[in-house]
């Protein structure tokens, strides 16, 4: 006797039934691809954690993370960073020590939990397999998303809250649930506690709140964003009083430059996953044009590409797809633009990795003309998709290859390794001495402190203060120089540059060319060796 799904299945005509085959094995193959990309973007991030040495900004995290809690929140103040990261990274070497792949796994470790809210939120805006998985080899293969899940810094931590900021408050907008509500208010709170240029993106959410589609009302979400926005500043008010602080702190001395139209096309490029320095060589020998002029070029095309990816998602789309296109759009964009115009007008904060929240929503933009596009053939977007994707393949191999950091441990092992007596190690500026020592210290032939010196002062260790450098005069700094070449206690000094102004190292320079019988140079990646042997006391 035949069951009802088997008459059913014989009354369908042929043509019907090779179409539900393809396209369930498409739907197979859409998954299939999916799941590769979530792997693949495991093994990137997780790869080479400890083949370059720290640099600069993660001897800081190596440095002021092993302070005990209350410490760092004193320490931190007098920064330009909120506590948090530095909170949770404490914990983190506790139980994983702080060797590089450790202090490192924890951003790798926080890169790969986004993977599956990344997932979610490109599953529930595109819900279509084909876009989604789309979606997430751009995800996987953005050089961007890579180098912050590889450093000991808190952008990798800051995408992660940002991206369950963003799936929460969209799962909010269509359920109104109390706990899509207490998470979004807990991740919004906790990302304003990692940087503070998550405040920039306050604008961003706002815009998202109120232009996604959802079947509640303006009014209603109005009232629901003060509330948030009230929760949120409770939570945060122990930190204000040290945000204003850090805010004048930036606008006298933070080192970043003004912008230019020509650094935002490129932080837009970067930020998209695609690298215009690896790729410029490429396009420059294609099109037999010079490097400058290839690099705008390039600049162009990969923009006006990726703006028509977005306006697929923009333009001859439902009317609901449009909204969930519009507001996506803006709070990836609101930020970049609202730092651009305060870096250009008041204080220069645009630094392209600030952006990683953005980051992160553009791979979805870039899949929405697959989801979306009603009109226009879908092909053509693919086919443009797909070239895209393959030069951000190029761009994580060009960054896999040839990326470099300062080589500290190199620099370690090379002075290590010489030979004499009486020798002094004199760090330009003194932190470097706390990346030297991390090095030094996995070895058997450690210095000791009193090996060490380092300008303006010797670095202290133990507060969790960084030594302010504005009080002192260009002179000031090399007095410790001065004082151990007229001690005599000393046949050599090496003195370890990085970081170090111009002004400052031709004193350092200038003191070795009128003590100094001999010079000897060391060059490491953004690292200098300058080894004195001084001249006999007469």
């Amino acid at each position: 006797m035949q069951t009802l799904a088997t008459r059913e299945t014989e009354a369908r005509p042929p043509s019907a039934n090779t179409e539900s085959r393809l396209s369930y094995s498409c739907d197979s193959v859409y998954v299939l691809l999916t799941y590769l990309a979530a792997l693949t973007a495991v093994a990137v991030r997780w790869h080479g954690l400890s083949v370059q040495s720290l640099w600069w900004d993660e001897g800081y995290t190596l440095w002021i993370s092993q302070f005990s809690p209350s410490e760092i929140w004193r320490g931190v103040a007098t920064d330009t960073s909120p506590p948090l990261y530095y909170l949770v990274e404490h914990f983190w070497i506790r139980y994983f020590s702080a060797s590089d792949a450790a202090l490192r796994g924890m951003s790798a470790f926080f890169e790969t939990l986004s993977l599956p809210i990344f997932y979610l939120l490109a599953r529930r805006i595109l819900m279509d397999k084909a876009a989604v998985a789309l979606a997430m080899w751009f995800y996987a293969l953005s050089a961007f998303q890579v180098e912050y899940a590889q450093e000991a810094r808190f952008y990798g931590q800051l995408s992660f809250l940002f991206l369950v900021c963003v799936y929460s408050l969209i799962v909010f907008l269509e359920k109104r649930s109390v706990l899509a509500f207490c998470i979004l208010t807990l991740s919004l709170t906790a990302a304003a506690y990692t940087h503070n240029m998550a405040l920039f993106y306050l604008p961003g959410i706002a815009f998202l709140w109120l232009l996604y589609p959802s079947l509640q009302t303006i009014r209603q979400r109005i009232v629901d964003g003060v509330l948030c926005a009230f929760v949120v500043l409770l939570l945060y008010s122990p930190w204000i009083s040290h945000l204003r602080s850090q805010t004048k702190a930036v606008s006298q001395s933070f080192w970043a430059s003004r912008p230019t139209v020509g650094r935002l096309a490129d932080t837009i490029c970067t930020i998209s996953g695609l690298s215009v320095g690896v790729l410029q060589p490429l396009v420059a020998r294609v099109l037999h044009l010079p490097s400058l002029l290839s690099a705008t070029i390039l600049a162009c095309i990969l923009i006006a590409i990726l703006l028509s990816l977005i306006l697929g998602g923009l333009f001859h789309a439902l009317p609901q797809n449009k909204k969930k296109s519009g507001a996506l759009f803006s709070y990836a964009v609101a930020p970049i633009l609202l730092a651009f115009f305060v870096s250009l007008h008041f204080s220069p904060v645009f630094i392209n990795r600030v952006f990683i929240a953005s980051s992160a929503i553009l791979p979805i933009l870039f899949s929405t003309p697959i989801a979306f596009q009603t009109k226009i053939p879908k092909q053509l977007f693919a086919i443009a998709a797909l070239f895209v994707l393959m030069l951000t393949s190029i761009s994580l191999l060009g960054f896999l290859r040839y990326s470099r950091k300062e080589d500290w441990r190199g620099m370690t092992n090379y002075v290590q390794k010489m030979h004499g007596n009486h020798r002094l190690l004199l760090f330009v500026p003194s932190f470097g001495q706390v990346l030297f020592d991390h090095y030094s210290n996995q070895s058997n032939a450690a210095f000791t402190p009193e090996d060490e010196d380092g300008l303006p002062e010797t670095f202290d260790y133990t507060h969790p203060f960084l030594p302010s450098t504005m009080s002192y005069s260009d002179g000031a700094f090399v007095i410790p120089l001065q004082q151990a070449i007229q001690s005599g206690k000393y046949g050599e000094i090496d003195a370890i540059v990085s970081h170090a102004s111009n002004r400052v190292r031709t004193r350092v320079l200038d003191n070795f060319a009128a003590h100094c019988a001999t010079v000897y140079d060391a060059e490491f990646f953004e690292l200098e060796v300058k080894r004195c042997m001084l001249q006999p006391a007469k």
